[in-house]
């Protein structure tokens, strides 16, 4: 494996790592939430009460954060692992898988933290281009 296809490996495992990181987080939340009776005791059996129960909102900030992180990303991982497969690795593709990882990582944090809408909304815009203009850039490359 050459060094720039194991740099671009580096941006799957840091994605991986902000992954767990966040489900870290969310871990945290909730068995604190639990631990102080935040919760009615039949929450956790499927993640909904039978009384109108509101969980906290920065357990649910995390829960949304962790499922947004299983969307738009398995298009990333699926897009690293084509680069190598198809030897199309260059520097441009490893700079823009690190802006789509960055902006990741800056929309997790404003989510998980102050959860400023209009900036987690630009985060997560700048990586889905990002995102788009890589799986476009990919698609000339292997069919031209």
């Amino acid at each position: 494996m050459s060094s720039i296809d194991k740099q671009h490996l580096a941006t799957i495992f840091a994605m991986v790592l902000l992954t767990f990181l966040v489900f870290l987080v969310l871990a945290i939340r909730r068995i604190g939430g639990a631990m102080r009776g935040e919760y009615p005791s039949d929450y956790f059996k499927v993640l909904r009460s039978k009384t109108d129960f509101i969980p906290p909102v920065k357990t649910e900030q995390a829960a949304r954060n962790l499922i947004n992180l299983f969307e738009v990303p398995v298009l990333f991982y699926v897009l690293v692992l084509i680069l190598i497969w198809t030897q199309k690795t260059d520097q441009w593709s490893l700079w823009l898988c690190w802006i789509f990882v960055i902006s990741r990582y800056a929309h997790s944090l404003n989510h998980i933290g102050p959860n400023k809408v209009k900036l987690r909304f630009l985060a997560y815009l700048i990586g889905v281009l990002v995102l788009y203009a890589t799986w476009f850039r990919l698609a000339v490359q292997l069919l031209s």
